[in-house]
């Protein structure tokens, strides 16, 4: 035993007898044994829910066990590797699984710090009794990545048995050539040199074999791609794969907050030069007053507009922008042909790829320069009529002319509507079938007409004629919320805001807006692997 200092990250709900066994075969492998428990709120962060036990809990119980010495608390500051090796300085490090391309880095820092590496893999392909950390894994991977099965022995048949009817594989890859061109469960088997054609950033490896270092070894020759194998320790592995989860986000809201703020200062030098009226509104107004930037984990950029400074930015969007710029101004009628996604007119920027669900609902569909790419959207603050019952009529029928339009998306996930009575549902279908047979270009003309219904009257308030959230989109502002607007701190640069910003956010229901909302809650709403947003 010459490590002085063994390093493990652990968890548990209810500790038993078979984890005290397992914390002391750790303990024989070195001469003290330091267990990270995940804070409660860093639990609370990474699975959205509270945990059984507290971390003092845990830490009483672990501290009674004469195999461990030390408890230290997980959280986000200390949960990269490097962060905890500097803070803790330990010798030997236990891990659960190879955590795919960010493990090879880890086990490379480790190793030049010293650290010896120990496997905690078990010796066979075991089902998890908790939660299942490969679900958790594939459920995390990207929906414009393949899936691709490395092996289609017994391995691959538990991974279809468990795995393929919701995370199904684009094929399967084995070594042995007379496997080549045949297929196995309806899974097309192909040579290791399919991936010499393969983008790596959009191939997921599992890798359907015991022993698989040697696969790894031949992975890494073809290209720098993620993989996870099928055998791991789930109860050390869930928390590693939720770190990586963390520090994947972390990386795209970098990557993200980047593009907006190229979105933001390219929207407001254009607007600047032409003389119009333009505000930050809702989550993007809340991280100017709150954070003096952008929240941390928002990823989109809201501004408003009214009608008349929108009509002049349309009208020279096409010489401000044209087609070879970095930026494109995609007005709602400009997917394509006969395609709906929303009402928006959003700016996109163009010149880099970040991995977003943004446009995901016409994938296959709408043009394909846009997927991947991030957007500011326009709202636009059309008069609303002094008569509320007149306004309600004409925005319940744009909501239903919405309805119909989306007949004319790539898609409609249904069990995002799973909260609807099944008649609603029964509903919604329908109305989505009957709008998938109306011309699209005749919903747009209705759209505009109904838009601009109060258009030439003289009215003290807007609504935005085209919030995607459409039961938001009724709502009424006075115009002196808005006002000539000024200008605040955006992170390095100035951008307009409504002379009311206080009246404003009230206005939208935000409430105590200087609150920050419960850690769980605080995720992007547009990366590839976030769920949920409706219309």
């Amino acid at each position: 035993m010459d490590k002085k200092k063994g390093f493990i990250v652990y968890n548990f709900d209810q500790f038993d007898m078979e984890h005290a066994k397992f914390l002391r075969e750790c303990k024989n492998h070195c001469q003290s044994l330091t267990v990270a428990i995940p804070s409660d709120e860093f639990f609370l962060q990474v699975t959205g829910k509270e945990p059984q036990k507290s971390f003092d809990e845990k830490r009483e119980i672990l501290l009674y066990l004469k195999s461990v010495d030390e408890v230290v608390s997980l959280d986000v500051k200390n949960m990269h590797i490097k962060n905890s090796y500097q803070e803790f300085r330990y010798d030997l490090f236990f891990y659960g699984a190879e955590y795919g391309s960010r493990f090879q880095q880890d086990s490379e820092y480790l190793k030049e710090q010293g650290v010896e590496l120990l496997s905690l893999l078990p010796e066979k392909l075991e089902k998890p009794t908790g939660r299942d950390t490969l679900q958790l894994v594939l459920k995390n991977v990207s929906a414009d990545r393949k899936i691709v099965l490395f092996g289609t022995g017994s391995y691959f048949d538990y991974y279809m048995k468990n795995y393929g009817e919701h995370y199904p594989p684009a094929y399967a890859i084995d070594n042995f050539s007379d496997k080549w061109n045949s297929t196995k469960a309806g899974i097309n088997i192909v040579s290791p040199e399919t991936l010499t054609k393969e983008d790596p950033k959009k191939v997921f490896i599992v890798l359907c074999c015991k022993d698989h270092a040697g696969i790894v070894k031949q992975i890494k020759s073809i290209g720098e791609f993620d993989y996870r194998p099928l055998r791991q320790n789930h109860e050390i592995a869930l928390w590693e794969e939720h770190i990586v989860i963390l520090q994947e986000e972390e990386e795209y809201m970098e990557h993200a907050h980047n593009i907006l703020m190229k979105l933001t200062k390219e929207f407001d030098r254009v607007c600047s030069k032409l003389g119009l009226r333009y505000y930050v509104i809702g989550g993007s107004l809340i991280g100017i007053i709150r954070h003096q930037g952008l929240i941390p984990w928002d990823d989109d950029v809201d501004v408003a507009m009214f009608r008349e400074d929108y009509e002049i930015l349309r009208q020279k969007a096409p010489e401000i922008w044209p087609k070879d710029s970095a930026f494109l101004f995609l007005d709602y009628d400009q997917f394509g042909e006969n395609v709906f996604y929303d009402f928006f007119t959003r700016l996109i920027y163009m010149e880099e790829e970040i991995s977003t669900r943004l446009f995901k609902k016409v994938s296959g569909k709408a043009r394909e320069d846009i997927q991947n790419k991030l957007a500011l959207d326009i709202f636009v603050l059309e008069n609303a009529d002094r008569s509320k019952i007149k306004h309600t009529i004409v925005t319940t029928m744009i909501k239903g002319l919405y309805a119909l339009a989306m007949g004319h998306r790539g898609y409609v996930d249904y069990k995002e509507y799973a909260f609807l009575p099944k008649a609603m549902l029964m509903i919604l279908k329908a109305v989505h079938k009957i709008g998938g047979l109306i011309p699209l270009n005749g919903m747009f003309y209705i759209y505009e007409k109904l838009r601009g219904y109060a258009r030439n009257k003289d009215c003290s308030e807007v609504f935005e004629s085209n919030n995607g959230a459409i039961n938001y989109m009724p709502w009424r502002y006075k115009k002196t919320i808005y006002g000539q607007g000024k200008r605040m701190k955006m992170c390095d640069y100035d951008v307009m805001v409504p002379e009311d910003c206080d009246a404003l956010l009230k206005g939208k229901g935000y409430g105590d807006y200087m609150m920050l909302p419960s850690v769980n809650c605080r995720k992007p709403s547009h990366s590839a692997k976030a769920e949920g947003v409706i219309w």
